[in-house]
């Protein structure tokens, strides 16, 4: 089992969350999102160890979502 720490793993329920909010299967995302199935899973899975900025453009994109950067607190 991979350790992942909790941001990682918020970051990870929340893209899952976002999906399934969508009421979008990780086929039907990946349709949208131009990525495959593999990767969309790979995305919700490997957040943090194996996602590059391009591909959590697309998936967020594809549910109306964007990457920023905030101040820490």
């Amino acid at each position: 089992m991979k350790f992942y720490n909790k941001p990682e793993l918020a970051m990870r329920k929340k893209l899952v969350f976002a999906r399934n909010k969508a009421g979008l299967t990780p086929k039907q995302l990946g349709e949208l999102a131009g990525l495959d199935t593999k990767t969309v899973n790979q995305t919700e899975k490997s957040i943090g160890t194996a996602t590059d900025v391009r591909t959590l453009n697309k998936y967020l994109g594809a549910l109306g979502y964007k990457l920023d950067v905030v101040e820490a607190d």
